[in-house]
C-alpha cells in the first residue's frame, strides 16, 4: 500500500483507521482521482452547512476568503442542487492539472441538465456566460462553459461518472483560462475511472484518515506545501468537529526514521509547524511514532481549522 511503511507502522495505521470508522471513507474518495493529482480535500458539506456553529465558524470564513470548498457550494447553487443531498464533496489539485471537484449524492441527471441549460445563458448577450460547448471526452459527454465574472475569466467543465458529478474550474488571471488543460484533466479522470491510468497513490495515508467531517491527503511538495517539516513525503489529516472546537488526527510519513524522530521531537516541544503556522494554531493531544510515520492528534478551535484549510488547500 505505501512504498516504505514497515509492518509495525501499518498495524498502527489499521488500528487508527478502525477507531475512526465513522465519517468520510477517505480512501474510497481519493482513489477516484488519477495519479496526476497530488492533493485531495474531502468534506461532509451537508453536515457543515446544516450546523449553525459550523456554518458561521467555518463555512462563513471560507466563503469570505473564496476558498475552494466555498466554490463547490457556489457551483451547487448555480446548478440548483441541494447541499443536503451531498453525501460528500472533494476537491483535487495536481501540477499541470485543472483543480477539479467531485460531488457525490446529488442527482447527476438533473445536474447535467442544469449544466446544459447554461447554453441559453451563453446565448444571452447580457449574460456573463460567453461560451457553451458539449464535447465527448473518453466516451463521456462533457459540458464546457464560461465567460467573464467580475475581473476574472472563468471556464468550467461538467461531467457525470460513477454516479458522481465532476466540476473542473480554470481561472484566467493574466492569461486566458486554459481550456486545453480543462479537457486534459477531464480525460485523465475519466481514463482513471476506466482503469487505463493509475489511481491516486497514497492509499495507506488515506486509510489512516478515515472518519471525520473533513479529510485531507497529499503527496508533499516541500517547496510549496504547508505546514511541513524536513523529510515529509506524504501527509493526511481528519477533522472531527465538536461544539466549538475540533480534533485533528494527523498521519505524516517521512523519508527516513531519523527525520520522523526529529519531527516528533519538535511536536513534543511545541515548536512544530504542525502545531502553529499563520492563522492555524493547535495543541498537541497525543503523539504515536511508528517508524518513518507519525500519528498525532491536535485540538484546535474553529478559526484554527479555517487556518489549517487555508494552509493545506490555498486559494489558487
Amino acid at each position: 500500500m505505501s512504498r516504505k511503511l514497515c509492518l509495525a507502522a501499518l498495524a498502527s495505521l489499521i488500528a487508527f483507521a478502525a477507531a475512526a470508522s465513522e465519517g468520510l471513507m477517505t480512501d474510497e474518495i481519493v482513489i477516484q482521482y488519477p495519479d496526476t493529482y497530488a492533493k485531495v480535500l474531502a468534506a461532509d458539506l451537508a453536515k457543515m452547512s446544516a450546523d449553525d456553529g459550523l456554518r458561521s465558524g467555518v463555512i462563513g470564513p471560507l466563503a469570505a476568503a473564496n476558498h475552494p470548498l466555498n466554490g463547490i457550494l457556489r457551483s451547487l447553487g448555480v446548478l440548483e442542487l441541494d447541499v443536503a443531498d451531498v453525501v460528500y464533496a472533494a476537491y483535487g489539485t495536481g501540477s499541470g492539472m485543472t483543480p477539479t471537484s467531485l460531488v457525490r449524492g446529488v442527482d447527476t441527471v438533473a445536474a447535467m441538465e442544469a449544466a446544459s441549460a447554461l447554453e441559453l445563458e451563453a446565448a444571452n448577450p447580457e449574460s456573463s456566460y460567453a461560451n457553451w460547448d458539449l464535447e465527448t471526452i473518453a466516451d463521456t459527454p462533457v459540458v464546457i462553459a464560461g465567460g467573464r465574472f467580475g475581473p476574472f475569466e472563468m471556464q468550467w467543465s461538467y461531467f457525470a461518472d460513477r454516479g458522481s458529478l465532476w466540476i473542473g474550474s480554470e481561472i484566467g488571471l493574466i492569461a486566458p483560462p486554459d481550456r486545453d488543460r480543462l479537457r486534459a484533466s477531464a480525460e485523465s479522470i475519466l481514463c482513471g475511472a476506466a482503469g487505463t491510468t493509475p489511481i491516486f497513490p497514497e492509499l495507506c495515508i488515506s486509510l489512516g484518515v478515515r472518519g471525520g467531517d473533513l479529510a485531507f491527503v497529499r503527496i508533499t511538495d516541500p517547496a510549496v506545501d504547508r505546514p511541513s517539516e524536513a523529510g515529509e513525503e506524504a501527509m493526511g489529516y481528519a477533522v472531527r468537529f465538536g461544539d466549538d472546537s475540533a480534533t485533528v488526527s494527523f498521519i505524516v510519513r517521512f523519508a527516513s526514521v531519523a527525520q520522523a524522530s526529529t519531527a516528533a521531537s519538535k511536536i513534543s516541544a511545541g515548536t512544530s509547524a504542525y502545531l502553529a503556522q499563520d492563522l492555524y494554531n493547535g495543541e498537541l493531544v497525543k503523539l504515536t511514532p511508528a517508524g518513518d510515520t507519525l500519528l498525532f492528534d491536535v485540538s484546535a478551535d474553529l478559526s484554527g481549522i479555517v487556518g489549517l484549510l487555508m494552509l493545506t488547500v490555498p486559494i489558487l
